[in-house]
């Protein structure tokens, strides 16, 4: 399942059709009498929240789903029941090499991390809320929380 944040109050969920298989649910399967639209909701709900949304009252939440290719699912969650907390300006940059490194961390400014990513290198911004600094977080090695400041003395 992933999750992309649209807007301030929207997110758009993009199942594939073996993950729907999985979870046995379907276009048709969604009404508000099937249980098994409730408990899929009710996990996402959880979801977004465990990456930082606020889920307020379901009652003021609009599902509206989609047949997506190959027999996938497409749903947009949106309402004033839910609050996404805004991204940083700032998104997660990408590094190759040390070098790369070194030229990208002199042009920050703010408050950086840097990870390590198999054979790749990321700056996440410390606010960062975004799904994918948040999957960085998880699956990459930090490697500096010190400030971009003291990571320019030491690249001079």
């Amino acid at each position: 399942m992933e999750i992309t944040m649209i807007g301030s109050d929207c997110a758009k969920i993009t199942l594939t059709a073996d993950e729907c298989r999985e979870l046995d649910i379907s276009y048709e399967s969604f009404s508000p009498d099937s249980l098994t639209a409730r408990l899929f909701l009710a996990s996402v709900l959880a979801r977004l929240e465990s990456l930082g949304a606020e889920v307020g009252s379901a009652d003021k939440l609009t599902a509206e789903v989609f047949e997506g290719e190959s027999g996938g699912l497409v749903m947009y969650l949106s309402g004033k029941g839910l609050k996404v907390p805004r991204e940083s300006k700032g998104t997660p940059l990408l590094c190759r090499t040390a070098d790369e490194v070194i030229r990208t961390a002199n042009g920050l400014q703010g408050d950086w991390e840097l990870y390590r990513l198999g054979e790749n290198f990321a700056f996440v911004e410390r606010c960062d809320s975004s799904i994918r600094a948040a999957k960085i977080k998880e699956h990459g090695r930090m490697l500096s929380d010190a400030p971009v400041e003291r990571l320019k003395q030491l690249f001079t």
